[in-house]
Parts: C-alpha cells; structure tokens; sequence
C-alpha cells in the first residue's frame, strides 16, 4: 500500500511546522536551501540530510513523524 497525495502533503506541513520551530538560523537556512522531494514510487521523502539541523524535542517529533510515513500510519489533513 502507497501513501496517499494527502498523506505525503500532512508529512510535508508537519516538517515545515517543525522547521519553523526551530531556530532561526535553522529556518533562514531551511528557506535558503532546503525542500521536500518524494521520489516515484518511494513513499520516503528526501529533505537531503536537513532533518539532521533538528534538535532536541524538535528531532524526537521529527522521529515520530517518520517513523509514521515508514509504517503507513500518517494520518490525512
């Protein structure tokens, strides 16, 4: 089973919502630099190492969130 176009789009607003948590120097690079691409028929996205610039309770959320997009239990928006 694939992640649904809904699925892949709460994963993409949920990472951005923990960017924007982060510190400032992690989101003016974020939006200097980082993106979200999901390859085809992949259902893991590919933020190209930009989880690693999360910390503390910030990267367990990130953990979890993954962990979710691994298991297929992501939840739609």
């Amino acid at each position: 089973m694939n992640l649904t176009e809904k699925q892949k789009e709460s994963f993409n607003k949920q990472f951005l919502e923990l960017v924007s948590e982060s510190s400032e120097e992690v989101q003016k690079l974020w939006y200097r630099i980082g993106k979200i691409v999901w390859p085809l028929n992949i259902d893991v996205p590919n933020t190209f190492g930009f989880e690693t610039k999360l910390v503390g309770s910030i990267a367990d959320r990130y953990h979890i969130l993954i962990n979710k997009v691994h298991n297929k239990t992501i939840e739609e928006d």
